[in-house]
């Protein structure tokens, strides 16, 4: 994550986030603002884009093996 940082977004660093916060504000937060989310990004600024409700529903069907 620090390479992609570094690269493309100057001045900016990783900080921990929870799964419970990122899937109760910040993916109801970044469909608002109509952003996508960028899996496994790598320096050359490829990756997978996932719409953020499939997003979110893979990580609670993924969520619930673990309960």
């Amino acid at each position: 994550m620090s390479v992609f940082i570094s690269t493309h977004q100057e001045g900016y660093t990783p900080k921990f986030l929870s799964l419970k916060v990122f899937m109760e504000k910040w993916i109801i937060g970044m469909q608002q603002d109509s952003y996508g989310a960028l899996i496994f990004p790598i320096p050359n600024g490829q990756g997978i884009l996932v719409p953020l409700h499939i997003l979110k529903e893979d990580l609670l069907n993924e969520q619930e093996q673990y309960e």
